[in-house]
C-alpha cells in the first residue's frame, strides 16, 4: 500500500511539472516567467470568462423544478463573467468582484463580492440571491427571501468551516493567522521542488508543448494526443529514475518540522515517503525494460481510447509580459466528451490582465451575519423511512432521497442513531464521561438525552428531538418519521 501511494505521489509531481519541464530556451523562459508572476506579494487583476454549452449529459438537471437544460444554456451562453480584484499576501487580504454581462446588450448584473479580511471570508449574498431568484420557482424564491431577508454579507470563519466538516474538537485550525501568507509559503516550498525537477532531474529533457512568438508563450495540447505527447517524458523518467528519485528524496528528507506542518505531513508519513522513493527507484531500475515495453504498448491503447472519447477536445493557454509590472494571460478549454450513452460539448475561455507590486486596501463589511446564524434560518425537514432504509431531505432547492441505515423500532417506538441524525440536522454531539451521558449542543448549551446502546451505537427516541426545537411527526402514508425545524 505504501509503495502504491508513493507511485501516485510521484506521478502527480512529475506530470504537474511536465508542462514546464524541459531544457530548451523557450521552455526555460516560460518556466521563469511563471515563477516571476507567482512570486509577487501583491497585485490587482481583471479578466473575463465565457462558457459556450452545446450539449449536456442527459438528466443533468433531473429533479430541479426550475433549472432545466434550456434555462441553463440560456444563463450560460448569453452571458460572460467579468471579474476584478486585488490581493496582498503579506496583509492577508483579498477582494474579488464578479459581474455578469449580457453578450448582446452589454447590460451588467452584479453577481457577488468575496472579501478576505482578518482571516474571515465575507461573501456578498444579496446580489447573488437576487440573481438566483430570477431562475427559481416561486416557492424556491419565497424560501430564499425568507432565509436571506436583510442579509448583505455572509461571514464564514475558520472555526465554522472546521465545525461544518466535523473535525474532532481540539483539532488544529485549518489555517493560522494569515491563510494567504501561509498558502504563499506552501507554494514556495513546492516551487523549490519544481526548480530541482526542472533544472536537475529533467535538465536534458525537451518537450514540444510550448512555443513562443515575441514575448508571448503558448502551451497547447489536444487531449486525444496526450498519450503521445507525454510518452517521451515517461520514457525519460524511466531511463533517468535515479536522478528523478534523488531530487524527490532530497526534497522530502530535507524538510524541517515547520515545513512538514506547512505541507500537512507528519514525520512518520514523510519517512514513509522517503522510504517509498527508494523502493520506487529500485523497482524501476530492476524492471526498466519491462516498464518501457509496457509503456510502448500502453500508449497505443491510451491514444485509441482518448481519440474515441475525447474527439477534438483540448486546451490552449498563453502568457505574456507586457511591461515591468503587467502580465496578460488567456486560456481556452474545448471539451467534446462522448461515450455510448452520453456526451458533453462546451468551450470555456478566459482572458486576464494583472499588475504586480500595487498598494492594496481592503475593508471588511459591517452588515453581515455569520454562517452559524445563517444555519439557524435554514429550513430543515427530514423524513426517515423505517422500511426502505433511506431518508429524504427538503431544503431550499428541492428534495433529495439518500440511503440511511439504522432506524429501529424498539417496543413500538421509533429510534434514530443519535450522531448520524444530529449531523444531518447540523448539531454537535458530545459525551460527558462523568455522567456517562450523551448530549447535543444547542447555542452553547448541553442538552442531555436518554439513549439505548445497540452494537456500540447510541439510539434515542425520535420524539426526543421535539425537546430540542424540532417538531416530530409520523407520516403513515410514507411510513416515515418526520423531523422539521419549528
Amino acid at each position: 500500500m505504501r509503495y502504491k501511494k508513493m507511485v501516485a505521489l510521484f506521478l502527480i509531481l512529475v506530470f504537474t511539472a511536465a508542462i514546464i519541464a524541459g531544457c530548451s530556451p523557450v521552455e526555460r523562459g516560460f518556466y521563469e516567467l511563471v515563477k516571476e508572476v507567482s512570486n509577487s506579494n501583491s497585485y490587482e487583476f481583471k479578466g473575463s470568462m465565457e462558457v459556450t454549452v452545446e450539449q449536456l449529459p442527459q438528466g443533468a438537471f433531473k429533479g430541479s423544478p426550475a433549472i432545466t437544460e434550456d434555462v441553463f444554456k440560456q444563463m450560460v451562453n448569453n452571458n460572460r463573467l467579468e471579474y476584478q480584484g486585488r490581493v496582498d499576501y503579506n496583509q492577508g487580504v483579498l477582494l474579488y468582484q464578479f459581474t455578469l454581462v449580457d453578450k448582446t446588450t452589454n447590460a451588467q448584473t452584479a453577481l457577488t463580492t468575496v472579501i478576505l479580511k482578518d482571516n474571515k471570508i465575507y461573501l456578498k449574498v444579496d446580489d447573488l440571491i437576487n440573481y438566483i431568484g430570477k431562475w427559481s420557482s416561486g416557492e424556491e424564491k419565497q424560501k430564499l427571501d425568507e432565509v436571506f431577508k436583510g442579509v448583505e454579507y455572509l461571514c464564514i470563519s475558520s472555526q465554522e468551516i472546521q465545525e461544518q466538516i466535523k473535525l474532532p474538537p481540539g483539532s488544529p485550525s485549518l489555517w493560522g493567522n494569515n491563510i494567504l501568507r501561509e498558502s504563499k509559503e506552501t507554494h514556495s516550498l513546492y516551487m523549490s521542488l519544481y526548480d530541482k525537477l526542472v533544472y536537475d532531474a529533467y535538465g536534458k529533457y525537451s518537450g514540444n508543448l510550448i512555443t513562443k512568438d515575441g514575448n508571448r508563450y503558448k502551451v497547447s495540447l489536444r487531449f486525444a494526443d496526450a498519450g503521445k505527447a507525454f510518452e517521451p517524458l515517461a520514457v525519460y523518467t524511466i531511463n533517468n529514475i535515479y536522478q528523478v528519485g534523488t531530487v524527490l528524496k532530497s526534497f522530502f528528507s530535507g524538510l524541517s518540522d515547520n515545513e512538514l506542518e506547512r505541507l500537512k505531513l507528519s514525520r512518520e508519513v514523510n519517512e514513509s515517503i522517503v522510504s517509498g522513493i527508494d523502493d520506487m527507484i529500485d523497482d524501476v531500475e530492476l524492471n526498466r525494460t519491462d516498464y518501457l515495453d509496457k509503456l510502448g504498448k500502453g500508449v497505443d491503447e491510451v491514444n485509441a481510447e482518448l481519440a474515441k472519447n475525447l474527439g477534438d477536445s483540448g486546451f490552449e493557454m498563453t502568457l505574456e509580459k507586457k511591461d515591468s509590472r503587467t502580465y496578460e494571460s488567456s486560456a481556452k478549454i474545448n471539451l467534446n466528451l462522448t461515450d455510448m450513452s452520453d456526451s458533453l460539448k462546451l468551450v470555456l475561455s478566459t482572458q486576464d490582465s494583472s499588475t504586480v507590486g500595487v498598494d492594496v486596501k481592503v475593508e471588511a463589511p459591517s452588515n453581515f451575519i455569520t454562517y452559524s446564524e445563517l444555519k439557524q434560518r435554514m429550513p430543515v425537514k427530514l423524513s426517515f423511512n423505517i422500511d426502505e432504509g433511506n431518508y429524504s431531505q427538503e431544503g431550499l432547492f428541492g428534495k433529495d432521497t439518500l440511503p440511511f441505515s439504522g432506524v429501529k423500532v424498539i417496543n413500538g417506538k421509533s429510534y434514530l442513531p443519535l450522531r448520524k441524525t444530529a449531523d444531518l440536522l447540523g448539531l454537535r454531539v458530545g459525551w460527558n464521561s462523568t455522567l456517562e451521558k450523551a448530549y447535543i449542543e444547542i447555542n452553547g448549551e448541553h442538552r442531555y438525552v436518554e439513549g439505548e446502546l445497540v452494537d456500540g451505537v447510541t439510539y434515542i427516541k425520535a420524539i426526543e428531538f421535539g425537546q430540542l426545537g424540532y417538531s416530530v411527526s409520523w407520516d403513515e402514508t410514507a411510513r416515515a418519521v418526520v423531523i422539521q425545524k419549528n
